[in-house]
């Protein structure tokens, strides 16, 4: 989320996040963090993974916080790997927003370690 931080406050202009977070309080963590970077900030959010994926065909984001575990639909069970199946997606469709997994999972660096993706740019510990 650093990445984030210091584009948004690099460019200084209005950029699209998108969260995807399906726990109330760890989204209004973040979106409390985010939204003290700057004001010019809009930002989306969805809480599974079909709505995600549905998010970004249909509108372009500056930046993408990714949790890692989500339902594939609300409601439905978690997905230990939701997150992943996100990222999966996003390189499937050329997809080039930069991303950032939002996790309190103590395996994630695995998870992502195992499925291709440079955990040590994408993690952040929230709980």
């Amino acid at each position: 989320m650093l990445y984030l931080a210091y584009f948004i406050h690099f460019y200084r202009m209005s950029i699209e996040i998108l969260i995807i977070e399906d726990n109330p309080r760890k989204l209004e963590t973040t979106e409390r963090y985010l939204n003290n970077i700057s004001s010019d900030i809009n930002i989306t959010v969805v809480t599974c993974i079909i709505d995600a994926k549905r998010a970004v065909k249909d509108k372009y984001f500056d930046g993408i916080v990714i949790d890692m575990q989500l339902p594939m639909r609300n409601n439905s069970s978690i997905e230990r790997k939701g997150g992943v199946l996100i990222l999966q997606d996003l390189d499937l469709h050329d997809i080039k927003s930069p991303r950032c997994v939002n996790t309190s999972a103590e395996d994630t660096r695995d998870t992502l370690k195992e499925a291709g993706y440079e955990a040590e740019q994408c993690i952040i510990n929230s709980s």
